[in-house]
């Protein structure tokens, strides 16, 4: 591996993006924050918080080291399932071993079509995205992924980062970052590796609104998140990722639509109006950043309201992917339909 380990990591994204948040204006979203607590106070001690482990059989490897390299790739077009331009607006789809899959896990599937459980590298990559076809024959389903140029540009930067700086290796960038999220003692951890080498595939999920930056880093957060998950549940000799508790939230679409079932999120005007019509919201637009800041800065706060409470009663602490994996779940039974972006964030 040629990556140096001596560059100092000062920037602490998650504290800049929480402190960004009441800092903008909020003209489309409002948190009522003691509404957010009181849920959190029920929540802390319903044992109802649990770390997924993303061991699915026939659809993601069973063995860690193999897992890890898939989900590295996966995180690279994890990214914009239903097409915002699209009449129908259908989700991507693929049958697979008698079952259906959508979304993130059609896209999961695909990769597992190809390989199986084989630990990947760059070179096993490459036979897939050499041509724009073969490129679209890995990725067919019932219906066309959104975006194939735009995933198939970030699977190309990330073979070729891989090879001139990790091996052609997705595990030495975990290595490298010394199985911790972010850097430690001058040396970056995973995400920052993730955002300084890749800067098309993990580095752009940022925003600034009001003179202020928030860093969603929604994907390369994600990418460590279901690691982690895997590794506490079966590592097969795997480190876990040390500083775990230090995630920030992931920010994606579905999230949301929890926090405004519960009447934590006022949404103001039409905009919630426009989601449900399934009216696209532009990215980077002022909408789409309350939305995301809101979510980013509910997590957070709720997973330290629920931990309050946790350490009183004498129960471990949770970390966001607990949260997250709960709210991402209620946010799937909702039957609302959940903003639409064309983007390669989320």
């Amino acid at each position: 591996m040629k990556t140096k380990h001596r560059e100092v990591y000062r920037l602490d994204y998650v504290k800049e993006t929480l402190t960004a948040w009441p800092k903008i204006g909020h003209q489309f979203v409002e948190i009522d924050e003691p509404k957010l607590l009181s849920i959190a106070a029920k929540k802390a001690v319903a044992n109802k918080l649990h770390l997924p482990h993303w061991s699915d059989k026939g659809v993601l490897p069973q063995n860690a080291a193999a897992f890890a390299s898939h989900v590295f790739f996966h995180n690279v077009v994890n990214f914009c399932y239903t097409d915002p331009g699209g009449k129908e607006k259908e989700t991507f789809t693929v049958e697979y071993g008698r079952r259906t899959f959508k979304g993130a896990m059609a896209m999961a599937v695909c990769f597992y079509r190809a390989f199986g459980e084989k630990k990947l590298t760059a070179k096993d990559i490459w036979r897939n995205i050499r041509t724009e076809e073969a490129f679209r024959r890995f990725f067919e389903g019932k219906n066309r992924i959104p975006l194939i140029k735009e995933r198939r540009t970030l699977l190309t930067e990330s073979l070729e980062v891989l090879n001139a700086f990790f091996d052609g290796d997705p595990l030495h960038v975990f290595e490298a970052g010394g199985f911790r999220a972010f850097g430690n003692n001058g040396r970056p951890g995973i995400v920052d590796l993730l955002v300084k080498h890749f800067p098309l595939a993990f580095g752009r999920d940022t925003a600034e609104l009001d003179g202020r930056r928030f860093y969603f880093f929604k994907r390369p957060q994600l990418l460590v998140l279901e690691y982690h998950g895997r590794v506490s549940y079966k590592g097969d000799g795997m480190r876990p990722i040390e500083d775990i508790e230090r995630l920030g939230a992931i920010c994606d679409y579905e999230l949301p639509k929890s926090y405004i079932a519960d009447g934590i999120f006022q949404v103001r005007g039409d905009l919630l109006a426009r989601i449900r019509n399934r009216q696209p919201l532009l990215d980077g637009s002022r909408e789409e950043i309350e939305m995301r800041g809101a979510t980013y800065y509910a997590i957070i706060k709720e997973v330290e309201a629920i931990n309050l409470i946790r350490t009183k009663v004498g129960l471990p602490p949770v970390h966001v992917g607990h949260l997250d994996y709960q709210r991402w779940t209620r946010g799937q039974k909702i039957p609302e339909p959940h903003m639409l972006v064309e983007t390669t964030n989320y």
